[in-house]
């Protein structure tokens, strides 16, 4: 069994690994860099390398798209994310941090039945977009309830959130 204490995984599309190395500003690392100085053992997991994101087929996206729309959950980004779960030792740590939408809503997706045993917080940013739908507002309610969220808009929490169980920041 891998000790998850103090790790934490920072999941990001194609570019961060490469902001990493270079005069960039630290703020596209949501807090990385504070933590990593405190102590803690951070990863930067660039989700393109693990092969979660990328093009998808026709047919993928003739059954993607339309429950895409529906209810928010891209089914091939949860169908990849299960295929590299253990491979890429997902559950090795004991947070895991996200900011892209479709990826932040299939985690959530994956920790509500059971494969992601880590806890998510899901920097949520234009999810209210999202939630415009019933259905897809419905389903992404009960899917977030085991996530904790962070905003940066007190509006998008007052928003979105009223009434829910989240564990909000």
């Amino acid at each position: 069994m891998n000790n998850s204490h103090n790790r934490i995984g920072y999941l990001f599309k194609t570019g961060r690994t490469q902001r990493i190395n270079s005069n960039s500003p630290n703020d596209f690392f949501y807090g990385a860099d504070y933590l990593r100085s405190k102590g803690l053992d951070i990863n930067i997991i660039d989700v393109n390398m693990l092969g979660i994101s990328g093009k998808m087929g026709v047919l993928t996206t003739l059954i993607t798209l339309p429950f895409y729309k529906l209810t928010g959950l891209h089914l091939a980004i949860i169908y990849r994310f299960l295929r590299i779960l253990r491979k890429a030792g997902i559950n090795n740590y004991e947070v895991l941090i996200t900011t892209t939408t479709a990826l932040g809503i299939a985690m959530s997706f994956l920790k509500k039945i059971g494969f992601i045993r880590s806890k998510i917080i899901f920097i949520i940013m234009g999810l209210g977009d999202f939630m415009k739908s019933p259905v897809r507002s419905y389903f992404l309610r009960k899917i977030l309830s085991d996530v904790s969220l962070l905003s940066i808009s007190k509006g998008e929490i007052n928003h979105i959130f009223k009434n829910t169980k989240n564990n909000i920041m």
